[in-house]
This record gives C-alpha cells, sequence and structure tokens, in this order.
C-alpha cells in the first residue's frame, strides 16, 4: 500500500469516526499540554456520532467543570459536523457574547489548521470568516450566538446549547426560567428542519430550577450525566459496543479528579454546589445546603470569653409577615458559640427596646446590623440611643454595619467552610434549637430564612474580629 493510500485511509477514518477525530483535534487546539484519555471521552463522542448519525436527536450531556464537554460538544463536533456537511449550518448558543466568541475562536483555529483542512478540503476557502460567523463557500457554517443576543433571522441543521446559565444564578429561580424561556420560545424555533434537526445541550447542573432539570419534563430527550463520584452502578456506552462498567464510588478521571482534590472541592464549595456541579444531582428537596452533622456542638459555654455581640437580621416590620432574628454570641478562642437565637415579628421601635433591654441585661461588646433595607432605619435608632452613657467610649467600634455583597445562599456557604473548622459552635439541648435547625434543614427553600442570616452575619463577624486591630489589641495579639 502507497503512502499516498494509507493516508487517504487515515483522513477517511477520521472523517467517519467522531472519537477519532476528537482526539486528533484536542492535540491541534493544545499542542503543549499532554493528552489525558479517558473512557468518559469516549462516551461523550459515541453519544455525538448517534447524533450525527440521526439515532438520537436531542441529547444533553451533563459532567463536571473542566472535563472537555465544550471542547468535544461545541469547538470540535462544529467543525467535524460542517467537514462533513459542508452545506449546514451549525448555531452554537453561549449565556453571554464573550463566551460566545471564545468558543468560535476556538472552532476557527481548528479549521484553519493544515491537518484539518487536509481531512476536510472544505475549509481551505471560506466566503466568511468573523469572531462570529464561519461561512463555507457551499453555503454552511458556524455561528456563535448568546442569550443576551439576537438569534432571529438565523437558522440552524444543528442547534447546540453550552452552559446557558451562570453559576452565580442558580440558585435564581427567575433567572433559570428567562434562559429556559429563551430556549423554549427563542432558540428552538431556529431548526431548518423543526422535526428533525438535531439539538445538543452541555452543561454542569447548577440546581433544580436550571436548563438541565427543564429539559427533563420534556419528551424525547437522551440524557448523558456523568458524575465525578459515581452514585450507582451503570453501564456506560463508549462506541463499538463497548460498555464502561462503573461502580458506585468510582472515579469519573482519577488522573485528573483525584479523590483529594474532590473532597478539597467539597469543602471549600459546600456540599450543596458541589452535588450539582461535580455530581450532577441538585438536592431536589429545597434543603441540603446545611448539614446540621457539621456543627460541633457544647455542653456548657466557655467562662472565658473575648467577645459578646448580637448578630440582627432586621425586618421592615411586624406586620410585614417576616421575623426579625437575634443570634447572641460570644467568641472565645477564635470560635464562635451560639449562645441563643430569638425571633420575633417586631417593628422598628420594637426591635430597638429589645436591643436596649439585652444590652442591660448582658452587656454585650457588639452589635451587627445588616446594613440593607430596614437595618438602615435601625441602624439610625442605634446611633441615636445607644452613643450615650457607657456606650460613648465604644463608638465607632460598637456598632458593626454589615453590607450584604452576594445571595443569601452564597453568605452560607461562605459561612459553612468554618462550621467545618469546628469554628461554629451549637448547643447540644436549647429550647429555641428546634424551629432553628428546621430552618437550617430547609433553608434555601424554607418559608422563613431570617435566623440562617443572622447566623451567617454572625460568622462573617467572627472573620472579622479576628483580624480587626481595636479587638487584637483588646487581647493583646500583635497586629497583622
Amino acid at each position: 500500500m502507497t503512502v499516498q493510500a494509507s493516508q487517504e485511509i487515515l483522513q477517511a477514518i477520521y472523517r467517519v469516526d467522531f472519537a477519532t477525530f476528537a482526539k486528533r483535534s484536542f492535540q491541534i487546539l493544545h499542542p503543549f499540554e499532554p493528552y489525558q484519555d479517558n473512557w468518559h471521552i469516549d462516551a461523550v463522542a459515541f453519544q455525538l456520532q448517534q447524533v450525527s448519525d440521526g439515532i438520537i436527536r436531542q441529547l444533553s450531556v451533563e459532567m463536571p467543570p473542566r472535563s472537555m464537554k465544550s471542547l468535544l460538544c461545541s469547538v470540535i463536533y462544529p467543525v467535524w459536523f460542517i467537514g462533513n456537511n459542508p452545506g449546514k449550518i451549525v448555531l452554537v448558543a453561549s449565556r453571554n457574547k464573550d463566551l460566545a466568541i471564545d468558543l468560535s475562536n476556538k472552532s476557527r483555529k481548528l479549521m484553519a489548521d493544515p491537518f484539518v483542512q487536509s481531512v476536510f478540503p472544505a475549509f481551505k476557502l471560506l466566503s466568511k470568516d468573523t469572531e462570529v460567523e464561519i461561512t463555507t463557500q457551499a453555503g454552511g457554517g458556524r455561528l456563535a450566538v448568546s442569550v443576551d443576543g439576537k438569534v432571529t433571522g438565523r437558522g440552524g441543521d444543528a442547534l447546540i446549547m453550552d452552559d446557558l446559565i451562570d453559576a452565580s444564578d442558580a440558585e435564581n429561580e427567575q433567572a433559570c426560567e428567562h434562559t429556559n424561556c429563551w430556549v423554549d420560545q427563542v432558540f428552538s424555533t431556529r431548526k431548518n428542519q423543526p422535526a428533525t434537526t438535531p439539538v445538543i445541550n452541555v452543561m454542569q447542573r447548577l440546581s433544580v430550577f436550571d436548563l438541565g432539570q427543564h429539559l427533563r419534563k420534556q419528551a424525547g430527550w437522551k440524557t448523558l450525566s456523568l458524575p465525578a463520584i459515581a452514585i450507582s452502578d451503570e453501564e456506560v456506552a463508549i462506541g463499538g459496543g463497548k460498555f464502561h462498567h462503573r461502580k458506585i464510588g468510582d472515579l469519573l478521571h482519577a488522573e485528573r479528579y483525584p479523590k483529594t482534590y474532590l473532597d478539597e472541592q467539597r469543602h471549600n464549595m459546600g456540599k450543596r454546589a458541589f452535588e450539582a456541579q461535580f455530581q450532577q444531582s441538585p438536592l431536589l428537596d429545597g434543603g441540603g445546603l446545611i448539614d446540621l452533622k457539621e456543627f460541633a456542638r457544647f455542653d456548657s459555654l466557655p467562662s472565658s470569653f473575648d467577645c459578646r455581640f448580637i448578630s440582627v437580621d432586621p425586618a421592615s416590620g411586624s406586620d410585614s409577615g417576616s421575623y426579625t432574628a437575634f443570634l447572641f454570641g460570644r467568641i472565645s478562642n477564635a470560635r464562635l458559640y451560639v449562645e441563643w437565637i430569638h425571633r420575633e415579628h417586631l417593628d422598628i421601635a420594637e426591635q430597638l427596646k429589645f436591643l436596649k433591654k439585652m444590652d442591660e441585661k448582658s452587656r454585650i461588646d457588639n452589635l451587627v446590623v445588616e446594613d440593607a433595607g430596614p437595618g438602615k432605619s435601625l441602624i439610625e435608632l442605634i446611633n441615636h440611643e445607644f452613643r450615650r452613657d457607657r456606650h460613648l467610649h465604644c463608638y465607632p467600634h460598637y456598632l458593626q454595619k454589615v453590607v450584604p455583597r452576594r445571595s443569601k445562599v452564597d453568605r452560607m456557604e461562605a459561612a459553612m467552610k468554618h462550621v467545618r473548622e469546628g469554628r461554629v459552635i451549637l448547643p447540644k439541648t436549647a429550647k429555641w434549637l428546634g424551629a432553628f435547625e428546621n430552618e437550617i434543614r430547609a433553608f434555601p427553600a424554607a418559608r422563613n430564612d431570617d435566623q440562617v442570616d443572622a447566623l451567617s452575619q454572625a460568622v462573617k463577624f467572627l472573620q472579622f474580629y479576628e483580624m480587626d486591630p481595636c479587638s487584637r489589641l483588646k487581647r493583646g495579639l500583635p497586629l497583622l
């Protein structure tokens, strides 16, 4: 067999077998990065091959971040699909224009490679080549679009959706619903052949509101969901009539995601985010963000302490339907001990009266109040009433104003890191503990979350107190 004949056979293999083309494409796109082959790449490639063969019409691929899912589905597959069908158009949607352009540029780089052009001559001469649109002489090509852009007037012979929801919007039901509606009412109408045009969704799961969950309610979707750690025994098709046998606890890719890394991610991200993004299993009951078993417990409070404070999550008024929550805590040896939590329907004046009573009774060191919404009114009253008598010398340190800069879920996720380190300690028994634990279990889907907010705010103050120069001087510690 001549060299030319061997070359032609090899090129034919690349044209008909997507898995082989994908592995060579990785080396073209990342020439200085070692290729880490793994069975899950074959599993995704097999499903994409099934789409190309017309066996699967709607495919959803769900895998952990940085597992090559976007590279395979949104960069390499469009090139392979168009190379085999130069007159067909692939629409690839991203959540914003910057991401859309980034993926498009990677496809452009692949199309411009001499080897790819030898396999697919259609890419040697293009009629259009921009950051968002690449068009072959035959009229096909790749078009990058975004949820925040316009798609009207353009159609595709294959539609791909790549991580359409940002992780910061995961728990925002309205934001997720907006994206889901865009898919149903805008993007899905761009099929050139409505009944047969294939649609591919590629993502990491984020929440029970995300697109993956939304598509599960629709008929006809094939889902390939590959968690970082197997949650059930399964056989995953990898092509050629072969299957990868996976048992509970098996890692998706031990070389890329070793157990130590996954444990670290679970600790840093928190259970809820990890279960969604790495395990593809958002918690369906609305709770699960906070695991009560992770809290340390005390029988009795430490007799010596550095600070006693009240963390206040104020409601707008007694008729608002929301509680005002007061968390009484003490800091001892860099740990926060939650002495008690009280919640009640109170207006602003009643909240001030309660705080004055508690201060007179316990002589606390700090008031910690959310500086937003009704908290601003309470802060004004506190400044007027407390900046006198024994509090005069404590100002401005006495009143600690906390500005919430992230969502409730994000703030509690951050607090849980300190819980896992044993720095936030609850009593083993207390009259108020049952109501608090019920709210904790249901968060963030509970009807009320005032006690949770007071807790995350208290943990934020603990962090501040450990770094604050005034408190360190008071305790005889060196300044940082």
